[in-house]
């Protein structure tokens, strides 16, 4: 339902969100000071609506759930969505909520589904009274699955996308971190796409694998900077679009290992390796469909996918 190509132009989508969207504030035109965290200003979002007009992106935008209120959540949607328009896509409340109360320690234990579920209907109802028809992307879980189904079912007609997370190991610098068991995770993968997949099909959704890269805590210097993640991230989006995903966002940032795009010398950004893989992924599905491929290759680490253009 979701094919690669047929010709139409395939948008980019800049998911904002992370770790970081629960140390966000906002400060809307009639706000006094605010300090501390990351202070969000309508002048913000009018540059990041001039950047998504420049390149002609979609947005999915994240809300502090974590750390947040409904009434300010509902004021920087509001703005929000006036200033990006038809680019939004949607509105994320909250990011890898089943990690609140144990990795994240911003919920007491236990906090399980149902809670996130009371909490995100507040979200979502103060933010649809300022955006009538608000669309939203979720749950952004980073490893229990078992909350999906759940939460699409509360969600109900308000979901635009259905969403979770995807490491293929970690803890940076965990001792059995390595290059060889990188370049051997992709059947790990092969469970959660199925999942997603059935999740998919029964309710008419599109997936996103929204959140993903190598390596778990910003990445592990000498592996997921390395040029075999070329070939790793290659594998993962053929995997995904093999699946009917809707797409994949790499989680970047200067200071990260496993950034794409990253700063180089004489503070100039520069490609790294894992860039070149998603710049050969564009380049082999532009246009096209994927087509049913079977590879036999006894004992060796190899994968094999084909696409077919209309020429």
């Amino acid at each position: 339902r979701w094919p690669l190509g047929s010709g139409e132009r395939r948008e980019g989508v800049l998911r904002l969100g992370g770790n970081s969207s629960e140390a966000t504030l906002w400060r809307g035109p009639s706000d006094g000071h605010k300090g501390g965290g990351i202070v969000i200003t309508p002048t913000s979002i009018d540059t990041l609506a001039a950047l998504l007009a420049s390149l002609d992106w979609r947005l999915i935008y994240g809300l502090n759930l974590a750390r947040g209120n409904p009434e300010e959540a509902a004021d920087e949607a509001a703005y929000v969505a006036q200033a990006a328009g038809r680019r939004l896509l949607a509105f994320e409340i909250g990011n890898e909520p089943d990690g609140f109360a144990s990795w994240r320690g911003v919920r007491s234990w236990p906090y399980d589904v149902d809670a996130f579920i009371a909490e995100w209907k507040r979200f979502r109802a103060a933010i649809v009274s300022r955006v009538p028809g608000a669309r939203f992307a979720g749950p952004a879980i980073a490893n229990q699955q078992g909350w999906i189904r759940p939460f699409v079912d509360a969600a109900g007609d308000s979901l635009a996308l259905v969403t979770r997370h995807y490491y293929a190991d970690g803890p940076a610098f965990a001792s059995y971190v390595s290059l060889a068991r990188l370049m051997t995770s992709a059947p790990n993968f092969e469970p959660i796409l199925v999942e997603m997949r059935s999740i998919s099909d029964r309710y008419g959704l599109p997936f996103r694998i929204e959140e993903t890269n190598s390596i778990y805590l910003e990445g592990q210097p000498g592996v997921s900077d390395s040029f075999a993640t070329a070939l790793w991230g290659l594998e993962l989006m053929f995997q995904v679009a093999a699946a009917g995903g809707a797409g994949v966002n790499f989680h970047t940032g200067d200071t990260k290992a496993y950034t794409p795009i990253g700063l180089g010398e004489g503070s100039r950004h520069a490609a790294r390796p894992l860039y070149y893989g998603m710049l050969m992924f564009k380049e082999a599905v532009r246009g096209a469909s994927m087509l049913p491929a079977r590879l036999v290759a006894p004992g060796l680490n190899m994968a094999a996918y084909a696409t077919r253009v209309a020429d």
